[in-house]
């Protein structure tokens, strides 16, 4: 199936009438209780990942706040924050 709606995927594969590619977070109940299974694990190439970014040198706009936010809300128990700072690269911005 292709779809811009990842409710109606869900409610699709649900009703038996195709197969979706969905994050796991999304299906984890009907994972569970059955409802769903896994086909093409052995196709699987990663994770993907999403970034959420903004310069520390300036205050976060209310726009940006409710972002974040909504991302810690929906998406916390798969966060990884603040990262290390003896990882980060350090820019070097032209003289």
């Amino acid at each position: 199936m292709v779809c811009n709606s990842l409710d109606m995927l869900l409610y699709m594969a649900l009703a038996g009438r195709g197969i979706a590619c969905v994050p796991d977070f999304s299906v984890k109940n009907a994972l569970a209780d059955g409802r769903l299974k896994t086909i093409l694990d052995p196709y699987v190439t990663g994770s993907s990942n999403i970034h959420v970014v903004w310069p520390s040198t300036r205050k976060m706009t209310p726009k940006v706040r409710v972002f974040v936010d909504f991302v810690h809300i929906h998406f916390g128990e798969y966060l990884v924050t603040n990262a290390d700072e003896s990882k980060r690269q350090k820019v070097r911005r032209p003289a």
